[in-house]
This record gives structure tokens, C-alpha cells and sequence, in this order.
């Protein structure tokens, strides 16, 4: 099973029946964001805290609402966490050719990049430093630049 197919059945047991896109409960959905939001913030707490046993509960116990919210609301989470996948891989550029237009495109904009390489199939194009493009957009160091070939994810 998976993570999403524990926390449907948890939900199941609970109470709390799976959703329907075609007829959205918006009222169960708008409870669980409420469940979602009380668990980040136990997590921020913990996190200012440094408290390690907390941190790894309230993570889990984030992804545990929100997937509760996917059920909630009839949502394939592992359906749309592949689809999602597939687009943050496509951040990654495939070639140096590849690589070379992303960067010329984020100069464009006005930012310094730097390259890594991952994996010896894999370039990433990074932010090298805390900066704002002409675009108005803030790329701090480090941050990974879309590929030319990014993808969005498509939900349909």
C-alpha cells in the first residue's frame, strides 16, 4: 500500500468517506485544511525549537492531513504525486546544450547561474546567489532554475 492508500483507509475507519470531484465537499475540505494548518504549526514550533522528535512527528503528521484532504476531497494523491514528479524532473536539464539555453535564458533575466551535475545523466542550472530577476521574481542562492524544457503538471 501506499502512504495515500494508509491514510484513505485511516479515514475510512474514522468516518470520514471518500470524496467525489463531480460533487466536491467543500465544507469537509475546508475542515481538513483547518486539520492541515493546526499540524504545520505544531511542526514550525518544534522546528524553532529543535526538537527532533517533534520535527519527524509533525512532518508526518502534515503529510497525514493533507493526504486526508486528497481523500476527502476524491483525489488520486498518487495519481497527481507522479504527475507532479514527472514535472520536477523535467527542472532538470538532460544535455549541456540544454543546460546552456536555460542558463542564457535565467541571464536574460538578469541572474547570476551556476551549474551542478547530479548524476552523470542530470545538469541543474542554480541561482548563484540570493538575487531578484528582471522578472520580479527572488531566486535565492542555491534555488534550482527550470529547465527550457519544463513541463507543468497537467491534471485532467
Amino acid at each position: 500500500m501506499s502512504n495515500f492508500s494508509d491514510v484513505s483507509f485511516l479515514n475510512t475507519l474514522i468516518g470520514n468517506p471518500q470524496g467525489n470531484l463531480e460533487a466536491l465537499d467543500w465544507v469537509a475540505v475546508e475542515a481538513q485544511l483547518g486539520l492541515i494548518e493546526e499540524e504545520f504549526n505544531e511542526l514550525k514550533k518544534a522546528v524553532q525549537e529543535r526538537n527532533i522528535e517533534q520535527v519527524r512527528d509533525g512532518a508526518s503528521d502534515v503529510l497525514v492531513t493533507t493526504y486526508g484532504l486528497q481523500h476527502r476531497a476524491g483525489i488520486d494523491a498518487d495519481a497527481d504525486m507522479a504527475e507532479v514528479q514527472a514535472s520536477n524532473l523535467s527542472k532538470f536539464c538532460k544535455s549541456h546544450s540544454e543546460a546552456e539555453q536555460t542558463a542564457m535564458a535565467y541571464e536574460k533575466l538578469g541572474l547570476d547561474v551556476t551549474f551542478r551535475t547530479p548524476t552523470l545523466d542530470l545538469i541543474t542550472v542554480i541561482s548563484a546567489k540570493d538575487q531578484t530577476g528582471s522578472d520580479g521574481k527572488f531566486y535565492p542562492k542555491g534555488k534550482l532554475l527550470k529547465s527550457v524544457n519544463f513541463k507543468e503538471p497537467s491534471f485532467s
